[in-house]
């Protein structure tokens, strides 16, 4: 039986290495099997693209279904 995706909402806030930060929002759908940590991986780097992910560091990160 194929497993549903299901669609995440996230938010990302990063503060850059000269001081300032950023906030990305967006919707995401991980393929089947994906663990949080590759989810953080993997958003950050395309919210991102420019920053090196070391870097920067990651101050807020949420990550929830997005359906109600």
């Amino acid at each position: 039986m194929p497993v549903a995706e299901t669609e995440y909402h996230f938010i990302l806030t990063i503060l850059r290495p000269q001081g300032t930060t950023a906030t990305r929002a967006g919707v995401w759908t991980p393929p089947p099997g994906t663990t949080r940590g590759t989810a953080l991986e993997e958003i950050t780097k395309a919210a991102f693209p420019e920053q090196p992910l070391n870097a920067i560091v990651i101050t807020f990160f949420s990550l929830e279904p997005n359906q109600l």
